[in-house]
This record gives C-alpha cells, sequence and structure tokens, in this order.
C-alpha cells in the first residue's frame, strides 16, 4: 500500500522536517484512511483533505508520488500556487526524498519542459521522467503547465491559494482536469488546503462535494 511504501522509503531530511529519517504515520494517524482512499481500484476518484497549517497534507502528496514513481509508475500532475512555490517543492522536498530512496536510484530524469531554456543560476525542474511514467509540476499560473500531457493523477497541493482564472483560458483546475478524460473511471484527484475565507474557498467546496468524513 501507500502507506506501508511510506514507511519503508519515504526519507525526510534533517533541517527542513520536524522529525527527520523514515516517515512513521503513526505521528498522523489521520493520514491511513487517507492514503488508502488514494490507491487504485476502491471506487474512489476524488479525495479532499481540508486541514490546519502543517499537518501533513503534503506528505501525503508526496507518499502518493513515491508510490507511484516506485510502485505503480503512470502520468501523474501535482500543481502548486505559483512558481516560486512550484521550485521549492521540487528542490527542496522531491529532489531529497528520490536520493533517498534506494529502488529509484537512477531511473529518475529530470527535464525542463514547455519550451524553456535550462539556466544554471536556477535549478526548476518540471519534470521527472521514470519508467513508465512521468511527474509534471503545474501552477495555478501557467495554463500551459496544466493541459501539456494527459494525466491520471493530479494533486492539487495549497488549493485554496489558486488563482481564480489562470491567462485568461479559466479555472486552472478545470483545465489540469480536461487531462484527466482519458483515464475516466481510473483517474485519481487529490485536493489538499488549509481553509482561507469561510465559504469563499476552494478546498471548502471541494470537501461539500464530498462524504464530509472527519477524523
Amino acid at each position: 500500500s501507500i502507506a506501508d511504501h511510506a514507511q519503508k522509503n519515504l526519507y525526510l531530511v534533517s533541517g527542513k522536517n520536524p522529525f527527520p529519517g523514515l516517515v512513521d504515520l503513526d505521528r498522523t494517524p489521520y493520514l491511513y484512511e487517507i492514503l488508502d482512499s488514494l490507491m487504485p481500484d476502491n471506487g474512489i476518484e476524488k479525495v479532499v483533505l481540508q486541514k490546519g497549517w502543517q499537518s501533513g497534507g503534503t506528505l501525503s502528496a508526496l507518499a502518493l508520488m513515491l508510490w507511484v514513481m516506485d510502485v505503480s509508475p503512470c502520468p501523474m500532475l501535482i500543481v502548486q500556487p505559483n512558481d516560486e512555490l512550484r521550485a521549492k517543492f521540487s528542490k527542496q522536498r522531491i529532489t531529497p526524498i528520490v536520493a533517498n530512496c534506494k529502488s529509484l536510484q537512477g531511473k529518475i530524469s529530470d527535464l525542463e519542459k514547455y519550451g524553456q531554456a535550462r539556466d544554471k543560476s536556477r535549478d526548476t525542474i518540471i519534470t521527472k521522467q521514470f519508467p513508465g511514467g512521468f511527474l509534471n509540476l503545474g501552477t495555478s499560473k501557467a495554463a500551459v503547465s496544466l493541459r501539456s500531457d494527459s494525466i491520471q493523477i493530479v494533486v492539487f497541493d495549497e488549493v485554496s491559494a489558486y488563482e481564480e482564472d489562470c491567462q485568461g483560458e479559466g479555472d486552472p483546475c478545470t483545465i489540469a482536469l480536461g487531462r484527466t478524460s482519458a483515464y475516466e473511471g481510473r483517474k485519481k484527484v487529490f485536493y489538499i488546503s488549509t481553509p482561507t475565507i469561510r465559504d469563499q474557498c476552494r478546498i471548502e467546496r471541494e470537501y461539500n462535494t464530498t462524504d464530509q468524513r472527519k477524523y
């Protein structure tokens, strides 16, 4: 399972995490059911995590990402609110996690996509390829980063901070979800965010479409 795999392979580096080392999900037991819901073939298409600050939402996305790369490869997209957060997420979260997963050594290749030339002064890696799949990192500000490939798994991280309109092309989540149509019946969509203004934020809207279970 995603949870089992994370506790054996998802290593958090010191300096960036309060509990460095292999993930211990017993510290965040509410994530077990969420990670189980993200497993394939269980009839669940959309999972929504409306949460408090620093409570493991991004950790669950990283556990899913590592499981996809290592166990069940497929096309995956993780969307961040803006370019700065995307770069930080890639360099500070994804890179060390992949580097510390022994079974992925030599299997991951980094690419700049969407016609962007590599600039050695900024290491913004937005695509990672692995055998059987790839991970794209998009932002709510760049429509091209949301609609370039057919995607099976989409993670909307800190979705309440997204732009309402993406470069005049409409809602960024709608743009990204349009890329999942080829995987109807097999796709997973994961929304994560702390809420902002009651009755106005995205994560609350999405949470209200679910069975609204609580831990």
